[in-house]
């Protein structure tokens, strides 16, 4: 089956290409269990895409017959790192400070980006803004969700939180560095009620923060809800990129 789709301009990552994870959780839109996300190239921003499905539970997503991102159903075994000080009620007491600077220096994530862009508002942006959390190798945001991102009955729609799985990761392996998602692989475990601060964490699924490359950098990523039960986890590959490359990606939105 196939449909035509655009992806309108708010969900950006970089300034003229889709976050990576709103790919993902369309991708995964409407399938129970885990997902795995593979993204091929960086998909434009409103402008007429092909998206098919095949058996399986296969889907493709086509720019003018240009694969961009694939997905399948898949397996996910990922053990989350658990301190009860750092997820529920308490979260908000060791959540960094929005404004904190980056602590490792050199590139800094796009102010714009749909997820974790600091210039976004609330409501029209996420604003998952995961900081690390004092010396520990983890990093965490308190998420707010808006009204507009959530169903009638308060619960957060399944595409935001596969978008707030994504960036978390980038920080917690890759900040300072410029990279891009490649791949991810999630699973939704029970609804989340929007009406409570949700708790996103991000580690390194790394030994030494290396996979054996130094551009491939392996993240999980964990949202819990206000009472501090697992809602979803991920499983992502980022690669770290050229710098010229993002500027590449940033100049053609200018």
């Amino acid at each position: 089956m196939l449909r035509t789709l655009q992806i309108d301009k708010r969900y950006n990552g970089p300034p003229a290409s889709a976050n990576g994870g709103y790919i993902c959780g369309l991708m995964a839109e409407g399938i129970s269990g885990p997902v795995n996300v593979a993204l091929k190239a960086p998909p434009p921003l409103e402008r007429d895409l092909t998206l098919e499905e095949r058996d399986g539970g296969r889907r493709f997503l086509f720019d003018s017959g240009r694969l961009l991102a694939e997905s399948a159903p898949d397996r996910l075994d990922l053990d989350v790192p658990l301190d009860r000080g750092n997820v529920g009620p308490d979260a908000g007491r060791r959540a960094p400070n929005r404004d904190s600077p980056p602590p490792d220096g050199g590139f800094v994530p796009f102010g714009g980006c749909f997820v974790c862009g600091e210039n976004r508002s609330w409501g029209d942006g996420l604003n998952v803004f995961a900081k690390p959390i004092g010396g520990d190798d983890q990093v965490l945001a308190v998420w707010q969700p808006h009204v507009s991102f959530c169903h009638a009955d308060g619960t957060v729609k399944p595409k935001y939180i596969w978008c707030a799985l994504d960036c978390p990761g980038y920080m917690a392996v890759a900040r300072g560095e410029p990279a891009l998602l490649a791949r991810m692989t999630g699973e939704i475990l029970q609804p989340l009620d929007g009406r409570q601060p949700a708790t996103v964490i991000g580690w390194s699924l790394d030994r030494d923060g290396q996979t054996g490359s130094s551009r491939k950098r392996r993240a999980g990523t964990a949202v819990f809800d206000g009472e501090g039960r697992l809602v979803a986890k991920a499983q992502a590959l980022w690669v770290v990129v050229k710098p010229e490359m993002l500027a590449e990606l940033e100049g053609a939105a200018a």
